[in-house]
C-alpha cells in the first residue's frame, strides 16, 4: 500500500512513474499534476492525475500504481480535483469574509437590521414632531397655523409612506 503522504522530487516521481523529468516539470508546470510548495510531488496524487492526463494514461511500471486505489479512480479524477477545487474556493471565501468581518466591512444581517431599524424609528419621531414644533414659526411667517401643521403632516406621511415602499421593495429582493 502507497503511503498516501509520501512525497517525491520530480526526478522521483518520473522513475516511479516511468516517465522522464522533463515529462513530468511539463505537467507540472501546466497545472496538470500538484506539486506541494517545496516543488515535491504528493506521490499517490500524483500518479492518479497522471493516469487522468491524456497521452499518460498508462503507468508504465505496474509496481508504481498505488494498490489501494480502486479500479475506478481514473474516472473519478475529474470530479475529486473539481470537488477539491471548489472545496478550496469556499474556504477563501469563507476566510475572506472573517476577514471582512473582522474589520467590521462586513456585518451580520441581524446588527444591520437592527441598525437600521433604530435608525428609521428615530427619522420617523423626528419628522412626526416637525409639525408641533413648525407650526407657530410658519404662522409666524404668514401662514395658517392649522393649515401649516396638516401641509407638513401630509408632507411628512408621503416621505415615510415612500421610505416603507422601498424597503419592503428591499426585503421582497432579499427573499429572491
Amino acid at each position: 500500500m502507497t503511503n498516501p503522504t509520501k512525497t517525491a522530487s520530480k526526478a522521483e516521481f518520473a522513475r516511479l512513474s516511468g516517465r522522464t523529468r522533463q515529462s513530468i516539470g511539463d505537467l507540472v508546470s501546466r497545472g496538470k499534476i500538484t506539486a506541494l510548495p517545496d516543488g515535491r510531488i504528493p506521490v499517490e496524487l500524483g500518479l492518479l492525475q497522471l493516469q487522468s492526463v491524456r497521452g499518460y494514461s498508462s503507468i508504465s511500471s505496474p509496481a508504481s500504481a498505488p494498490s489501494s486505489a480502486p479500479a475506478a479512480a481514473a474516472d473519478d479524477i475529474p470530479s475529486y480535483a473539481r470537488s477539491r477545487a471548489e472545496r478550496e474556493g469556499f474556504a477563501a471565501q469563507r476566510e475572506h469574509m472573517a476577514m471582512q468581518r473582522e474589520a467590521r466591512e462586513l456585518l451580520p444581517a441581524a446588527e444591520v437590521h437592527d441598525a437600521l431599524e433604530t435608525a428609521v424609528l428615530v427619522l420617523r419621531t423626528d419628522l412626526e414632531q416637525l409639525p408641533e414644533r413648525l407650526a407657530y414659526r410658519l404662522a409666524a411667517i404668514g401662514a395658517d397655523e392649522a393649515g401649516a401643521r396638516n401641509l407638513l403632516a401630509t408632507a411628512i406621511d408621503d416621505a415615510l409612506h415612500a421610505l416603507a415602499t422601498r424597503f419592503a421593495a428591499l426585503e421582497n429582493e432579499a427573499g429572491a
